[in-house]
């Protein structure tokens, strides 16, 4: 029998609000703060999934999780973020505002990938890492503890646009 000790669950959620507007407001220098009644909704959108999130991780006994920090990523040719996690939050967040062809993909990794990595020759590279496709509308949540990175961007022509955000109680 196999006994799967500590999953990591992760939400990925299609969000139908208007990118084109949003998109706009950013690439045309509007400093971006989530509290702007410009960005009401998409904040009210974020927070719904949010606490949707917790509730499926049995996470909801405080019904007063919101959104603590939120940026914007614009991303050109070559740019990337290496791996990292967000300490001292408790849900992170990714929002894909643009996607165009060879933005890259965002990875999540184990916790204790540097001391399992040594068997990788002998496990299925899923175990230590999964890469997960973004596309324009697509929110990504997950424990903020969760080490991930984002591709590099090989698009020439056009910039790969993201919210990202952090939450807590």
């Amino acid at each position: 029998m196999i006994i799967d000790l500590f999953k990591v669950s992760i939400s990925s959620t299609e969000l139908t609000f208007d990118l084109t507007e949003l998109k706009n407001l950013i690439e045309n220098g509007k400093i971006f703060n989530i509290n702007d009644i410009k960005f009401e909704q998409l904040k009210k959108e974020l927070n719904s999934s949010i606490m949707d999130y917790a509730k499926t991780l049995k996470l909801s006994k405080k019904n007063n999780i919101k959104i603590d920090k939120a940026w914007v990523n614009i991303n050109s040719k070559n740019d990337y973020f290496k791996k990292h996690a967000h300490p001292e939050c408790s849900i992170s967040g990714v929002f894909y505002i643009s996607t165009p062809e060879g933005s890259g993909n965002i990875r999540f990794f184990r916790s204790d990938y540097q001391y399992v990595k040594r068997y990788r020759d002998y496990m299925n590279l899923d175990i230590f890492e999964k890469e997960l496709m973004i596309k324009k509308g697509k929110l990504y949540l997950f424990p903020s503890w969760l080490e991930h990175q984002v591709d590099q961007c090989f698009n020439v022509n056009e910039n790969r646009i993201s919210i990202a955000f952090n939450a807590k109680w």
